[in-house]
């Protein structure tokens, strides 16, 4: 039976005409974010691998300028430090160093935190393809069951035949209760005009505002 059953999937997988145009748009939709995620993380990683060793060269030429002009005591003729005379120059020399340096600083915990922000947003993508694959393989109505077992990263049990396959009168309420591990089909139209007309007949209700209970 389970032969049977993997032969089925592979034909239903292999059958992109049995989904709707919206359904095979949305599985379009989700392989192609995918891949622009991905080219989008690898522009943005080579932008900041140059951006940070532009400002590593910049720090290192600051800090070599600093040193090669540092002041010198009055020991002697050749010192270059004078009492009398004012630092302002130094000290922006020093100045310059120290905000190359904090500029580093800057852009290499900015890259560490899109380096993040890309791989939360990557891992989301997959995610989402990885979804996207298993509904493929499924049938039209999916049980809750299976969905959360497929989040939490476990194997949906084996089923018998007559467990899997249910047969749903036309008048039965397909609404599911927290104790009930039905199927539920998502593309069922009548759900949603249902859905529709609740929320109509709610906006009809009289708010206190509307009976200018707050006025």
């Amino acid at each position: 039976m389970d032969d049977h059953e993997h032969v089925s999937d592979e034909s239903f997988l292999d059958s992109w005409a049995r989904f709707s145009p919206i359904e095979r748009e949305c599985f379009q939709h989700i392989d192609h974010e995918e891949t622009l995620v991905d080219r989008e993380h690898e522009q943005e990683r080579n932008a900041a691998i140059e951006r940070l060793w532009a400002t590593f060269q910049d720090t290192a030429s600051s800090l070599a300028h600093l040193y090669k002009e540092r002041p010198l005591c009055d020991c002697c003729d050749q010192c270059t430090y004078n009492r009398n005379q004012p630092h302002e120059r130094y000290w922006q020399q020093f100045q310059g160093a120290a905000n190359k340096v904090t500029s580093l600083y800057r852009d290499g915990s900015e890259g560490i935190r899109a380096g993040f922000e890309f791989g939360y947003k990557a891992g989301y993508k997959k995610r989402n393809k990885d979804l996207a694959n298993w509904l493929r393989k499924k049938k039209r109505s999916i049980r809750r069951e299976d969905i959360l077992l497929n989040l939490s990263g476990h194997s949906p049990p084996r089923r018998k035949v007559n467990d899997s396959v249910r047969t749903i009168s036309p008048n039965h309420d397909l609404t599911m209760s927290p104790e009930s591990n039905g199927e539920f089909d998502f593309l069922n139209d009548s759900r949603i005009a249902e859905g529709r007309k609740r929320h109509t007949e709610f906006n009809l209700f009289e708010t206190p505002h509307k009976r200018n209970k707050f006025s």
